[in-house]
Formats: structure tokens, C-alpha cells, sequence
């Protein structure tokens, strides 16, 4: 290939571009902040055909780069068998992955070491929304196995990381744990505990989600703890996130629920914590303190009784 500079409105769109569906107009603006930020660093592709540059692959970027107000920006000219370029086109829409999480969340912390640099404009210039980077964040307390079944692309959804990540990493380990009910080459009567719930819980006959008590595992041949092991027993097994937040949920009591006044509320010792994943607009004030939340109200309840309500 040829690397040229050209000016990026001279570009002439492929007529078989195999991308059809219209661009989504946000992420066209958050990909022109990228490239205004940190450049175009990967060039369109492109063929010459009669004296003029057709894009093969780069339809976006030629968007954002104008958008970002580039003059000039490079291309690599194709210039091999043209039977192959609708191949070409295809392949840099189809044959490509995204970062994982855990590798996004490991290169958002070497550039926050190494720049100063607010959130704000970290977003802009790795097209995350708020969002995004919370979640991320949220990584940094999980327990190790969990980052690597993430990395597979077996991630919990956000509420139940939320949930999983502000529990401490040996609670964590515990739960993780609990869905080995035996190592290889050992059997459920070896671990000594019962097979798995109709339902697929790995949870026992009257444990709740609020508590639980760790259960007999398998070491395996190696005496590996399996609270460390990757993978649940099956070798087609995935995690089971659902049951992992479940018993590692708090109970929450929201302020949008709450009858008693914020004088009320600090007179009884309720402290709240905003939940940063709500919709916007609502009251996403919440506590786990149960004591203080029933103090709070039963202190209301008194004023209204003595007020004669």
C-alpha cells in the first residue's frame, strides 16, 4: 500500500459499501471528539479509480475527521487485484473485537497515572459515556476469577456487578467458590453436599439472599482452593451472576419511599448513598441502615399521632 495525505472532502464514498444502516449521529460526534483529541490513528483505506480516491474502508472516520475540522489526514492506497476489495470491506466491518473490559478498565488507569487528565475529557477521548466509566471502575473490586470470566465475555449486568463489587473480595471469593460443587476427578458424594436445586441455584435449602454460610468444597488434585478456580464444574459452564448477586445483596431503603423529612432522617442516623446508576430524574437516595431507616419512621409516625393525623 501507498500512505498519502489528502483532504479528507476529496474522499469519494464506495458504492458497495457493505455498511447500509445510517450512522448513529452521537457516535459520529463522539468519534470526530477522538480524533480531535488523539488524531486519526488508523488510516482509511482506499483505491484510485481514474483519478480519484474511492474509500474501501474508513467511511467514518472520513466523516469524523472532517467533522473534527482535520485538512489533511492520511490513506493507505490499495493497489492490489480489485476483486478483492468488496473482501476488504467486509472484513474491517465484520472481522474485528472490542477491548474487554478488564483491559479497557487496565488502560484507563496507566493514562489516569500518567495524565492529568479530568473524567469528563477522558470519556470525550475514549467515546465512554459517565456511565461506562463507572462500571469500569467498578472492576477494580472485583474478585480476580471474575475479571478473567469478564475477559471471556461472560459479564454479570451492571446491577448485579454493582452489587458484587461492593461486597468485599472475600465474601466475593466465597460465592465464587460455592459453584464448584466438585473438582475434577472428585464426585458430588466426595464433596458430601446434595446436587444442585431444580431451579440451578447452587444455594442450600434455606439460605437467603441476605445471608449465607460458606459451604464444603473440593480442593482439587493440585489442593488448588476452588474460590480461585476459573470456571464452574461443565466444561460448557458459565458463571452464574445472578445467583452470586443475590447473595451477596443488601438490602436497600430508598428516600423516595420514606414518609420522614430529612431532619427526621439525620435526628434517627440515616446517612444516604446515591445509586449512580438510576435514571436521571428520580430520587436515588438510598441507605442499608434498616435500624435507622424504621427510627426514622417510627419518629414520624409519633409526630403524627401526637399531631392527631
Amino acid at each position: 500500500m501507498e500512505l498519502r495525505f489528502v483532504d479528507p472532502k476529496t474522499l469519494k464514498d464506495n458504492p458497495a459499501n457493505p455498511r447500509l444502516t445510517p450512522a448513529d449521529l452521537a457516535e459520529d460526534r463522539q468519534l470526530a471528539m477522538n480524533i480531535k483529541m488523539v488524531g486519526l490513528l488508523q488510516p482509511p483505506v482506499v483505491r484510485e479509480i481514474d483519478g480519484e480516491l474511492v474509500l474501501l474502508a474508513g467511511h467514518r472516520r472520513r466523516r469524523a475527521a472532517i467533522k473534527a475540522g482535520l485538512k489533511l489526514i492520511p490513506v493507505n492506497v490499495r493497489a492490489i487485484d480489485e476483486t478483492t476489495d468488496d473482501l476488504a470491506a467486509a472484513s474491517e466491518n465484520i472481522v474485528r473485537a472490542a477491548m474487554t473490559e478488564p483491559d479497557q478498565w487496565a488502560a484507563v488507569k496507566r493514562i489516569r497515572a500518567s495524565h492529568r487528565i479530568k473524567d469528563a475529557d477522558l470519556c470525550r477521548a475514549l467515546m465512554l459515556t459517565p456511565a461506562q466509566l463507572k462500571r469500569l471502575e467498578l472492576l477494580a473490586n472485583l474478585h480476580p476469577p471474575m475479571l478473567d470470566a469478564i475477559n471471556r465475555r461472560m459479564a454479570p449486568t451492571t446491577q448485579q456487578l454493582q452489587i458484587i463489587a461492593a461486597a468485599s473480595v472475600e465474601d466475593q471469593s466465597v460465592v465464587w467458590g460455592r459453584q464448584f460443587r466438585t473438582a475434577p476427578g472428585a464426585s458430588v458424594d466426595d464433596a458430601g453436599g446434595d446436587e444442585d436445586d431444580e431451579d440451578g441455584c447452587p444455594f442450600g435449602d434455606g439460605e437467603t439472599e441476605e445471608e449465607f454460610e460458606p459451604m464444603d468444597v473440593v480442593a482439587g488434585a493440585d489442593g488448588t482452593d476452588p474460590a480461585d478456580q476459573l470456571w464452574p464444574v461443565g466444561i460448557d459452564a458459565t458463571p452464574d451472576w445472578r445467583s452470586m448477586a443475590q447473595a451477596l445483596s443488601r438490602r436497600r431503603f430508598f428516600a423516595r419511599d420514606a414518609r420522614f423529612d430529612d431532619a427526621q432522617a439525620a435526628a434517627a442516623g440515616v446517612v444516604w448513598t446515591q445509586d449512580l446508576f438510576a435514571e436521571g430524574g428520580a430520587d436515588a437516595r438510598f441507605t442499608e441502615d434498616a435500624t435507622a431507616f424504621a427510627a426514622a419512621h417510627e419518629a414520624w409516625l409519633a409526630d403524627r399521632v401526637a399531631e392527631g393525623r
